[in-house]
């Protein structure tokens, strides 16, 4: 009887933790944007993409798989690429399924160096875009953008 008791409370264990996410905070958001940092830096387009919804959506019309085409080719045009944020806040709140949603408003900067010349892709030294991400809790895979609005269209 013993054999049985320990593996269903391990699996009750792990039902809890994958399945109750508890307190929400912006700790999480934030880890997720310096993931897209680190990804964007390192050249990284899965990692990248990784973070984006498979149902995202941006005011510009663009999806999931025009999303991924464009940071593909971004990241076979350039060599290098150096990204920053700053002024994070975000707001918490619950969709009418019970789900977790956030919206983030972040101040960021993204250069791409092409044969030695620094390019602004998004913002620029003075002044980085003031984007509005919409991200959603998904079950075991943490938290996915769903929508990025502010980026200006050079």
């Amino acid at each position: 009887m013993v054999r049985y008791i320990i593996p269903l409370i391990i699996v009750a264990a792990l039902l809890v933790y994958f399945f109750y996410p508890g307190d929400v905070n912006t700790v999480e958001i934030e880890g997720t944007i310096k993931d897209l940092v680190a990804s964007a830096r390192h050249k990284d387009p899965e990692g990248f993409m990784n973070h984006f919804s498979i149902h995202y959506k941006d005011e510009y019309g663009a999806t999931y798989p025009t999303l991924k085409q464009l940071i593909m080719n971004t990241v076979d045009k350039y060599e290098t690429f150096d990204a920053d944020y700053s002024n994070l806040s975000v707001v918490m709140s619950k969709n009418e399924e019970g789900h977790h949603e956030a919206s983030a408003k972040v101040e960021i900067t993204i250069t791409g160096v092409e044969s030695g010349v620094s390019h602004h892709l998004i913002g620029g030294p003075d002044s980085p875009d003031k984007i509005i991400i919409t991200l959603k809790k998904v079950p075991l895979k943490g938290w996915k953008i769903t929508k990025v609005e502010g980026i200006d269209k050079k």
